[in-house]
């Protein structure tokens, strides 16, 4: 886990407040690479309890008149009802993730978000 201050602890257990207004942040990040130019695309999947390959998020730099979402913002391949795409578009620095209630989460959750 990374704290506010950058520092980073391993967790072995987690609580989860079933009252909870927070929300869990799962972030992909491309930092200070120095040759990058730019990106086309940023997508974001997980593999699901039998193996199976989900697309959750995508955020695109170039191509505006696709029709899809995500052209210069986060977004969600598929609509949800908890989950959100949040991320912020920099064309040397972006980032991508999802993100989901704390209280929403259970123990199945682990082996998705792990």
């Amino acid at each position: 886990m990374q704290n506010a201050d950058n520092s980073t602890v391993t967790v072995s257990e987690a609580m989860v407040d079933s009252g909870s207004l927070e929300r869990l942040h799962i972030m992909c990040k491309i930092n200070s690479i120095p040759s990058i130019v730019g990106f086309n695309n940023i997508n974001m999947y997980r593999v699901d309890k039998n193996g199976l390959v989900e697309h959750l998020a995508t955020m695109r730099s170039r191509y505006p008149d696709i029709p899809d979402p995500g052209y210069l913002r986060p977004a969600l391949v598929q609509s949800s009802a908890t989950m959100q795409a949040v991320g912020v578009y920099s064309e040397k620095n972006p980032s991508l993730g999802i993100s989901v209630p704390v209280s929403s989460l259970t123990c199945n959750d682990g082996l998705q978000y792990n």
